[in-house]
Parts: C-alpha cells; structure tokens; sequence
C-alpha cells in the first residue's frame, strides 16, 4: 500500500473512532464543522485528504490535539511497513 494512502487510511479510522467515542454520527459533527457528511465519510473511509483548515476544525470539535495523532500514525505506519 502507499504511504499516502495508508496514512489517509489510518486518519480516518482514527478520527471515526474519535467521533464515535464522543457520541457524534456523521451528520452531528458536518453539521458542527460546516462540512457536508458526505465529505466527512469519504474522510473517515480514507478518501479524502482534509486540508490543514478542516483538521482544526476536526480537532476542535472532537477535542483533540493534531500533533499526537499524527504522531500515533506515524508510528501505526512504521509498523505497517515493518510486517510488509
């Protein structure tokens, strides 16, 4: 798999579960995002890359930080790589 799409892949399993654990649907965190659910599945199934704007906004309606997720992916995808 490539990079890219790996790291798109576990962004948005990531912000899903980040979703989900705060008791959000789809359309509940669009709506307080000003995002259409429909972008934010396509985030959440790993194809659509958001830009640096929407994943502040993600961040600050979930309530978390980008850089300890990123790093989190980071190290998901040394492992990834390490089992290929």
């Amino acid at each position: 798999m490539e990079e890219k799409e790996l790291f798109h892949q576990l962004l948005g399993k990531h912000l899903k579960w980040k979703r989900i654990e705060q008791g959000f649907t789809q359309e509940g965190i669009a709506e307080k995002t000003d995002l259409s659910d429909k972008y934010v599945g396509r985030i959440e199934q790993g194809l659509q890359s958001p830009s640096f704007v929407i994943m502040v906004k993600l961040s600050e309606a979930l309530n978390f930080r980008i850089d300890p997720l990123i790093a989190l992916i980071k190290l998901e995808m040394k492992e990834y790589k390490s089992h290929e």
